[in-house]
């Protein structure tokens, strides 16, 4: 099977003049990872685009989607609210809630969300339906927004921060992700390449994305760690405690994956106590 997709950190700065002349600048952040699927030997095919604040949990979202395709086929007609509730309430853990109250997630089907929780700006779908009418360059949609406010009596210029966190593909059941790593005091690239052992299973969209979900989740709790080990703020040692237990729970999730799938790691796999102690003392 053949399968790409890309997680995307975005800024949005949509700045308006009005009849004043004052100027108003109105932020619009998120991320968002695209999520093309097919199925079957009618190859069945459905494209969503999932946005979220947080990169592993809309990650996880976009595994648990791809999961649920892998065994039942299209999503769009047969999955109920429930469902896709069912898949965002899995997509976080106990310790997300605790530390993202704000947390949000949108899903989108030709420009349309499908399922939303949360509240996120609601530019982020100006820009899904912009983008689902235009369909050729991701970046020309900014084009349409404009034109969009201008038809609505309003002249705006939209400034575009994008930076690409997350390229994962799969070629003939195995799989290769590369992770922008924002590390302390660089910023890093990181490769895995997940290949079946012999006469194991093969490599899943949903194996891939959620494997590079935890270690999304493992890098951002190890800098955060080391960045708080010396905080004296009220709170910070029970933070700490669960973070710890956290980063735990994770490191043996990947474990796992390294039981079922054969791994190679470029330049290497990476060193948690080290990232923790790097960010200890970047700080």
């Amino acid at each position: 099977m053949t399968f790409n997709t890309s997680l995307l950190r975005e800024k949005f700065y949509i700045n308006e003049d009005d009849y004043k002349g004052t100027a108003t600048k109105i932020e619009a952040v998120g991320n968002r990872i695209a999520l093309p699927l097919s199925h079957g030997t009618r190859q069945s095919h459905e494209h969503f685009i999932i946005r979220g604040k947080v990169m592993h949990c809309a990650t996880r979202m976009a595994a648990a989607m791809a999961e649920e395709f892998e065994s039942g086929g299209p999503l769009l007609n047969r999955l109920k609210e429930n469902g896709w509730d069912n898949f965002w309430q899995e997509s976080y853990s106990a310790f997300d809630k605790s530390v993202f109250k704000d947390n949000w997630i949108a899903v989108y089907h030709d420009g349309n969300p499908v399922f939303s929780r949360g509240a996120y700006h609601p530019f982020l779908t100006v820009m899904e339906q912009c983008d689902a009418r235009n369909r050729a360059e991701y970046d020309k949609a900014i084009q349409i927004a404009q034109d969009v406010f201008k038809q609505a009596g309003k002249t705006v210029s939209i400034d575009h921060e994008t930076t690409i966190a997350c390229v994962a593909g799969i070629m003939q059941d195995a799989g290769r992700s590369g992770l922008i790593l924002r590390s302390p005091g660089k910023n890093a690239t990181f490769t895995f390449h997940m290949m079946p052992l012999a006469d194991g299973k093969k490599v899943k969209p949903h194996h891939l994305l959620d494997m590079s979900a935890d270690f999304m989740e493992v890098l951002n709790l190890s800098v955060t760690i080391g960045k708080r080990k010396s905080d004296d703020k009220p709170g910070t040692l029970q933070y700490l405690k669960r973070a710890k237990a956290r980063l735990g729970q994770v490191n043996e999730r990947i474990r796992q994956f390294e039981n079922l799938f054969q791994f190679k790691y470029r330049p290497e796999k990476l060193d948690f106590m080290n990232i923790i102690k790097q960010a200890e003392d970047e700080k």
